[in-house]
């Protein structure tokens, strides 16, 4: 019983922390998206959520995501970030969301899964 327990409960793990790093890369693209059209609070408040996704994620060093999760950190996070940030400090003065409205805002990816409808010409 005990070794079911485990194998079900590492395979928990590994999905939870799986979504969570494919989570925070799409909040870095959405980050990326919400500067580049000028709405620095969000892009602030994406890139804020993603980057704690992945540090929870590093926290746990027997996930196999933690090299993923430090390589994102490391790499176009942290710069990105600081630069959302000042980009709001100096020229948005926008608010930054509560990680639950920007969790409301994602894309449910619904429209992706739907049948296609096909189109007949009339």
């Amino acid at each position: 019983g005990g070794e079911f327990r485990n194998a079900s409960s590492d395979i928990q793990n590994y999905m939870r922390d799986g979504q969570r790093v494919i989570l925070a890369q799409a909040m870095i693209y959405l980050a990326q998206v919400h500067s580049d059209n000028q709405k620095y609070g969000n892009a602030v408040g994406f890139m804020r959520d993603a980057r704690e996704l992945l540090i929870d994620v590093k926290k746990r060093n027997q996930s196999v995501h933690v090299t993923t999760a430090s390589m994102l950190l490391s790499g176009p996070l942290e710069p990105l970030y600081s630069l959302y940030r000042r980009n709001n400090d100096t020229i948005g003065f926008e608010s930054i969301p509560s990680s639950d409205d920007l969790r409301a805002r994602l894309p449910s990816g619904r429209t992706l899964l739907s049948k296609p409808v096909a189109y007949s010409p009339s």
